[in-house]
């Protein structure tokens, strides 16, 4: 992991600190991180989210902080954060969709495990990496039927 990386964890875990000065210290160190790089700043937010093994302080953090920065309750502001969102390079939020997407099914798979059935979804990803070996069968059966129904007549 990258210095910058631990170094956001680290502060991640102390905005539940009981120490003001520490709280107010990480919150600060927050604000200027999302105010000088903001869409690499969620990035790594969604990567620290990812990563399994940070602690589920750091994770619900982090998951905080996204939700902060990308949505409101106001309609007005999350008007704003949907254009900044729409003004991040296009790398960068298919990036975090898919963190996004990988995070909601590993909650799912868990949720799922605990209750003893499969999950109710599977990624996106796997269907469209699935259509190049599908499509060539289909494509095979559908022309064996055109010409069984073609001796028909």
């Amino acid at each position: 992991m990258h210095q910058e990386t631990l170094q956001l964890i680290q502060i991640l875990e102390k905005t539940v600190s009981p120490d003001k000065n520490e709280l107010e210290q990480a919150s600060t160190f927050l604000e200027q991180a999302a105010a000088s790089n903001l869409s690499e700043f969620i990035k790594t937010l969604s990567d620290i989210l990812r990563h399994g093994g940070n602690s589920p302080v750091a994770r619900m953090a982090a998951g905080l902080q996204l939700k902060n920065q990308l949505t409101s309750k106001d309609p007005n502001v999350k008007l704003q954060h949907q254009q900044r969102w729409m003004s991040f390079p296009e790398e960068i939020r298919t990036y975090v969709k898919k963190i996004d997407e990988e995070v909601d099914l590993a909650i799912e798979d868990t949720e799922a495990a605990e209750a003893g059935r499969p999950p109710t979804r599977v990624s996106r990803h796997y269907a469209r990496g699935a259509l190049q070996f599908i499509v060539p069968i289909l494509l095979v059966k559908l022309t064996k039927q055109e010409e069984l129904d073609d001796e028909d007549d």
